[in-house]
């Protein structure tokens, strides 16, 4: 059976953080558009690891957490719940590459991280196992770092003065 791009895909019910909250009808082709737009922009590999910390009653994480890696051949991982250990536990057990979040997820992130990187330990070489396996990929324009090394390794970097 043939779908129809313009036909109704997905109704999402937005939150209202810009207003009253609504019902936004998306088709197929809408979505379709999104994830390949994504995929074309992003160095994503069928051997990159999602880890997936958003609901999927928003359509971002739809987009970026389940569809893009499924359209490029990539995993998803998702935590058992969104706990800073349980966090750190599927960077390290899961060889997680790409994180997509909104900043206020990258924030609680990086200050769960800030707290038990100061605490030294086993968190320090979770994080620096993590960053090695974050190597610079080709891209458009030459080598492009992955999604989160701007949000996340570089502050951290920062922080706690570590070489790049």
């Amino acid at each position: 059976m043939a779908i129809a791009p313009q036909a109704e895909a997905v109704y999402s019910c937005t939150s209202g953080s810009t207003g009253v909250p609504k019902i936004v009808r998306l088709s197929h082709a809408n979505i379709v558009t999104n994830v390949r737009a994504c995929a074309a922009c992003a160095c994503i590999e069928p051997t990159d690891r999602f880890l997936s910390l958003l609901p999927l009653s928003h359509m971002f994480a739809v987009t970026g957490d389940f569809l893009l890696p499924l359209h490029c051949g990539a995993a998803i991982v998702v935590p058992r719940a969104l706990a800073a250990n349980e966090i750190l536990e599927s960077l390290a057990q899961e060889s997680i590459t790409i994180i997509i979040a909104v900043p206020k997820l990258y924030r609680n992130l990086m200050l769960g991280l800030e707290k038990r990187l100061r605490e030294g330990g086993a968190a320090m070489a979770v994080y620096r196992e993590w960053k090695a396996q974050a190597k610079p990929a080709p891209g458009p324009g030459g080598l492009r770092r992955p999604l989160h090394w701007k949000r996340v390794v570089r502050p951290v970097d920062a922080a706690f003065r570590l070489p790049p």
